[in-house]
């Protein structure tokens, strides 16, 4: 028999409830596309062959912050009401899917046991069956096929049946249950068992017979207080969450070796130690135990762990590393920051580390880094902030696997030493006293000088830099040539900044083989993962006076230039990832600067926040390949200084005519957060790319707009610009293109109404600008 799985609208929702029929074998139905209704007790009683039953709220709908709500809450996602209960569920369900289920308790009647999977998340069950609470009837105690059950949110459930016995491997998931005060007591192969946010007080000595658990998750357990050392017994366990449970004050002692556990999660929990018995723990690779902040040292034999490879102990109470880490072979990352009674990073302690892959070192009361930390010939980041160092060791530059190097709040550090020749990313964050840098490295590929107020000039950019943040660098008067792969440049009150760089000559052409790569992506796929899209290649100076007046005119006035080098640089990016087939969504290039002018190379310009421009009537439109776009931001100064940044966004799209269709193309919505700390004005230029969008070779009428939108009511866009962009074969080079910018619109009469071919003679072929009421004229 064929499975008849109806996604139900309203209207047949009520149909099939009220005229039930034994075909109906799977019913799915989202609670959000229906309204309130009343199911009759005997609703389901002529499906008697039903095995697939889901009445669900969907993921995007919130239904993970279901179970964090109230139950008044939770009612308005209620749309299923059985206001005289439920008689009947077919005994046939192999799935019973039913959040916000309304009753209780389930029928007295069912007997569920061929279900596979029971999911009651954010219902109001207080026990699933009726009759006493601690037991279910003798017929359905073993559950021979389920592999799931969970009752997650079900705030009023208090207790759970104590003769259960589970035949095959099960989750059962009780998170957020915050009534539920007694530990389960159940048997079987119950592989994991989520009480996250429960009102558990302990977890009791007959967990030994959960010899099939391999993840017990606690986590927010508020009113924990201890935990059995029966769980030793636990032989399969692999992972142990006790994140945030505020009253267990006492790791428990590891009687027995539990070989399979690997992770231990104990951050903000009141610990005061943990056990030496953690040597019955072989298994061990990731324990955690930040914030803890009455632990004040670590097991003095962890270090003999062989397979422990990553401690995460910021911010907790630990005054001294064991001696014993410093025999690790495996240990691959430390994390100690933030722990304000280690006081210091003994020598001998770095000899022995040798796998050391990740070190971090916060808020020590040391003045300098010792020169063995050459010893950690695999270190790949060094995250140090917080410290009184006033050098780091010259021989860092010897650390050949070097890759990330991040100084945070050094205030007395004033120059660094040669680094190593493979670092990628060099993070100087609120270096205040640094006041020079060494050569970098060529393949760094991330430079951010947040904060480092006292540097006066940058060192020659390697070619491979992508990223470059110059916040409040307050010293800084100029800034070198900019690589041609630089995506992001951020540089931000930057007051005594006079200038930008010259614009290279040698990025003026595309090759054929980017633009024919290109135009086979979609031109509208919005809802692409991040990691698919093209990184949008953006220039911010804000808050620079010093570009104001003469500097401005001349950054304007090489404005073209400056978006078309970033318009081809930003189509090199996509056709770089689209080769390597990661590329779903082209991303243009925007730069933001000081000003209130709008360059005159804009032949179309609009006071207000939008522009409507129509494009040629020919077959040049196949040459498009996008627009270059300028918006005037007029901010006003606001007395609350809450807001440190907002967002303007921007829309496109097109609207392509001929006589016998009309065609929408969405070309995307963008957007970009801007700093407000000054009244000034600012320009925003930007190229969006506009590729395959399928204009049709004979003559058409085709309409771009554009639309800006400034998130707060107290901004406004004072003057938008719009201008088509064209790649033309070059004339002196085979295969390449020259990238060009119209200076005018075409302006087309209305398509004719009568039916048949369009008219040539038809249509005026004298170029025009649109013309409207407020429209701005430039020569």
């Amino acid at each position: 028999m064929f499975l008849f799985c109806f996604r139900l609208t309203h209207s047949l929702f009520l149909f099939f409830f009220y005229k039930g029929t034994d075909a109906i074998e799977g019913i799915f139905l989202d609670l959000s596309k229906i309204k309130g209704i009343n199911l009759d007790p005997r609703a389901f009683t002529n499906m008697s062959n039903l095995r697939l039953f889901k009445f669900y709220v969907p993921k995007f709908y919130e239904i993970e912050k279901l179970p964090s709500m109230s139950t008044e809450e939770q009612l308005s996602y209620s749309k299923v009401q059985l206001p005289n209960g439920l008689d009947y569920l077919p005994k046939k369900l192999r799935y019973l899917h039913w959040d916000t289920y309304p009753l209780r308790t389930l029928p007295s009647n069912f007997k569920p046991k061929n279900l596979v999977e029971l999911n009651l998340r954010c219902s109001k069950v207080e026990q699933p069956w009726e009759g006493e609470k601690a037991c279910v009837p003798s017929s359905i105690q073993n559950f021979k096929y389920l592999s799931a059950l969970s009752f997650k949110g079900c705030q009023s459930l208090r207790s759970f049946p104590s003769n259960l016995h589970f035949v095959c491997p099960v989750t059962i998931n009780f998170s957020y249950c915050v009534n539920l005060i007694e530990f389960p007591q159940i048997s079987g192969k119950v592989t994991r068992l989520y009480l996250g946010q429960s009102a558990i007080e302990e977890v009791p000595s007959s967990i030994e017979c959960l010899t099939d658990l391999e993840v017990l998750d606690l986590r927010g357990c508020k009113r924990l207080k201890r935990i059995s050392t029966s769980f030793c017994k636990l032989r399969s366990l692999v992972t142990l969450i006790l994140l945030g449970c505020l009253n267990l004050e006492h790791f428990p002692e590891i009687l027995e070796k539990m070989e399979h556990l690997k992770r231990i999660y104990s951050d903000r929990t009141p610990i005061t130690e943990l056990p030496s018995s953690f040597e019955n723990l072989p298994g061990l690779e990731v324990l955690f135990v930040e914030d803890c902040s009455k632990l004040d040292n670590l097991p003095d034999n962890i270090g003999s762990l062989e397979y422990l490879y990553y401690i995460l102990a910021a911010a907790s109470a630990i005054s001294q590393l064991p001696s014993s880490v410093a025999l690790s072979n495996m240990l691959r990352s430390l994390d100690s920051s933030h722990c304000k009674g280690l006081e210091s990073f003994p020598r001998t302690f770095l000899l022995g580390l040798s796998a050391m892959g990740l070190l971090h070192i916060s808020d020590y009361a040391v003045r300098e880094i010792p020169q063995e930390i050459a010893y950690l010939s695999s270190l790949e980041i060094l995250y140090l902030s917080g410290n009184n160092f006033e050098s780091l060791p010259a021989i860092i530059k010897q650390m050949s696997q070097l890759r990330f190097i991040h100084l945070e709040d050094f205030n007395m550090l004033q120059s660094l030493p040669e680094l190593p020749l493979c670092l990628k990313y060099l993070h100087l964050i609120d270096c205040k006293m640094l006041q020079s840098l060494p050569v970098l490295p060529f393949c760094l590929e991330s430079l951010d000088l947040t904060g480092c107020n006292m540097l006066r000039s940058l060192p020659e950019l390697p070619l491979c830099l992508q990223y470059l943040n110059l916040e409040d660098c307050n010293m800084l008067r100029s800034l070198p040539e900019l690589p041609l792969c630089l995506q992001l440049l951020t540089v931000r009150n930057c007051n005594r900044l006079q200038s930008l760089p010259e614009i290279l000559l040698c990025l003026q052409e595309l090759d054929a083989s980017v633009l024919e790569k290109l135009s086979k992506h979609s031109p509208d796929l919005q809802w692409a993962p991040e990691s698919l899209k093209s990184a949008a290649i953006c220039f911010e100076f804000t808050n620079c006076l010093k570009l104001n007046g003469k500097a401005n005119n001349k950054i304007l006035a090489d404005s073209l230039l400056r978006i078309r080098h970033m318009a081809i640089a930003s189509l090199r990016l996509g056709y770089e990832m689209a080769i390597n087939e990661k590329l779903s969504e082209l991303r243009g290039s925007l730069i933001v600067l000081p000003g209130s002018e709008i360059p005159d190379w804009f032949s179309n310009q609009s006071s207000g926040s939008s522009i409507c421009i129509q494009l040629p009537p020919h077959s040049s439109c196949r040459n498009l390949i996008g627009f270059a776009f300028c918006a005037v931001l007029d901010s006003k100064k606001v007395d609350s200084d809450c807001f440190r940044y907002f967002y303007v966004s921007f829309q496109f799209d097109l609207e392509i005519k001929t006589l016998s269709e009309t065609k929408h193309v969405d070309l995307g919505y963008n957007s970009r957060y801007i700093e407000d700390l000054i009244d000034s004005d600012r320009v925003i230029l930007g190229f969006k790319p506009c590729l395959n969008v399928g204009f049709p070779d004979g003559y058409h009428h085709t309409i771009a707009t554009f639309k800006f939108f400034a998130e707060r009511k107290f901004y406004k866009i004072k003057r938008c610009g719009l201008c088509p962009v064209y790649a033309n074969p070059s004339e002196t080079k085979d295969n390449t293109f020259t990238i060009n910018f119209a200076t005018e619109v075409w302006k087309l009469d209305d398509l004719p109404s009568a039916s048949g071919t369009l008219d040539v003679e038809e249509l005026e072929l004298s170029p025009k600008r649109i013309c409207r009421a407020n429209q701005i004229n430039t020569p």
